[in-house]
């Protein structure tokens, strides 16, 4: 019994529950989390696939860009050019894509 005390006041702020017709607890989202949780899913999963695919693209387009604007000389820049970069930005696109998966299993189990 206390398990379940528990676990009504740790998703009491995230989740409104309320009882269905069978008497059994049920979790929902408010509209407002659901677009939070589908603007953060496309976000990561479009930066994901990004990342793993095109990362020459992306390091082109941050040096470029990050160079546009700086009057002296960068150390950060020195590094974007190396292939170490590229390796960075694939691992950060597969870590974008695993935190991508996990929210939308997370809003699918919460919403059904």
């Amino acid at each position: 019994m206390d398990d379940l005390l528990v676990y009504q006041a740790l998703t009491s702020s995230l989740w409104a529950p309320h009882r269905n017709e069978s008497s059994t607890m049920v979790l929902s989202m408010p509209y407002s989390q659901i677009v939070v949780t589908v603007v953060a899913c496309l976000f990561l999963l479009t930066f994901g696939v990004f990342s793993v695919v095109w990362p020459e693209k992306i390091q082109r387009y941050a040096l470029k860009h990050g160079t546009k604007f700086y009057f002296w000389p960068n150390p950060f820049l020195g590094w974007m050019k190396t292939p170490g970069y590229i390796v960075y930005l694939r691992f950060m696109g597969v870590v974008s894509l695993g935190m991508g998966l996990v929210v939308l299993l997370v809003a699918l189990i919460v919403r059904k």
